[in-house]
């Protein structure tokens, strides 16, 4: 079984239940904040992809707060069992590299 939470998923209760579990692996996978920029997608209300806000004028807030996120969840994801940095990577190239990791 696999379970994948955002990143709260290494807080509170999800903590508490994979910390009693020697066999769950858990993953925390890192990036630098101008990489995560380069991949989001937004959605409009009714999640139909729409184009990108993010522009010049405004990239500096955008990474700002994916800084600060990259911060608060810092200490949660030290939890993780193993980090991986991803490295501005797409997801099928991590998701290889993950696969090898753990199946090797």
């Amino acid at each position: 079984m696999k379970i994948m939470p955002s990143p709260r998923g290494l807080m509170d209760n999800y903590w508490r239940i994979i910390k009693k579990d020697d066999s769950l692996i858990t993953i925390a996978l890192r990036d630098k904040a101008k990489n995560i920029l380069k991949r989001i997608t937004f959605y409009d209300d009714y999640s139909k992809p729409m184009e990108s806000h993010v522009t010049k004028e405004n990239e500096k807030y955008y990474l700002k707060d994916i800084s600060l996120d990259i911060e608060y969840f810092g200490r949660s994801y030290k939890k993780a069992k193993i980090q991986k940095n991803i490295d501005g990577k797409s997801a099928f190239q991590v998701a290889d590299e993950l696969r090898d990791l753990l199946f090797a």
